[in-house]
């Protein structure tokens, strides 16, 4: 049947496939939004950027966990190599909570700016400012849309709770999109000329990412040592 996916090969290709899209998407927001933000001076902006960076280099690595992962069984590794886009997933949480914990304290650091009345760069959002925010935005839910669909389908193929490798790259389109917003509120607070909300959403949202980043990277941390749900195991005695 058209556009379903019958063999492991059709599976990965999906995955492989939703993931390079996802990359190239990336890339252009990070090139974009970081000259966006010089031409600006919103820190806001090249924070987000460098997000989207790091974003970038994440989506890489889980490109490679999956291709390491279709590996034949060998004398060492018995069972496959599955294992390692468990691991693709872990890293991508561990990296997700550290831009979280960036995001924090580049907030602290401006909201003690503010207070101590420090001298601070000019911000002038202007229209290449929103223009980058709003073409980042769009990015964020394309990528949202095609990981969605691809996790979907490889989920029903495999009959199991989808790829850690898709779901990875989904949280990280969602951080991204969630950042985005915080820094269109940034520049929109620049323009009415209040400074402090920016930083204090900012701390609202790297303690969400953080909240989800550790999620994340504890279910993998436990795929990995072979914990299996009690739900799991009372369906399979049943």
């Amino acid at each position: 049947m058209a556009g379903r996916l019958t063999t492991t090969s059709d599976v990965e290709a999906m995955k492989r496939s939703a993931l390079r899209m996802s990359l190239i998407a990336i890339v252009s927001v990070f090139v974009f939004e970081f000259t966006a933000g010089l031409f600006t001076n919103s820190l806001a902006l090249i924070t987000d950027s460098t997000h989207a960076l790091l974003d970038a280099v994440v989506t890489a690595i889980l490109i490679i966990a999956i291709r390491l992962a279709r590996k034949p069984k060998d004398v060492d590794h018995t069972y496959g190599h599955g294992k390692i886009e468990t691991i693709g997933g872990f890293i991508g949480g561990i990296a997700l909570f550290v831009v979280a914990v960036f995001f924090i304290y580049e907030a602290i650091i401006r909201l003690a700016s503010s207070s101590t009345g420090s001298a601070s760069i000019l911000v002038t959002p202007g229209t290449i400012g929103f223009a980058a925010v709003a073409y980042t935005l769009a990015v964020d839910g394309f990528r949202i849309s095609v990981l969605g669909r691809a996790m979907k389908k490889t989920s029903a193929a495999q009959q199991i709770t989808g790829s850690t490798t898709l779901k990875a790259d989904f949280y990280h389109a969602f951080a991204d999109l969630a950042s985005t917003t915080v820094a269109l509120v940034g520049l929109w607070l620049v323009t009415i000329g209040f400074r402090q909300g920016d930083s204090i959403a900012a701390i609202i949202l790297g303690s969400f990412l953080s909240y989800l980043s550790v999620r994340f990277a504890y279910q993998n941390a436990m795929e990995l040592t072979d914990v299996i749900s009690p739900r799991l195991v009372g369906t399979v005695k049943q």
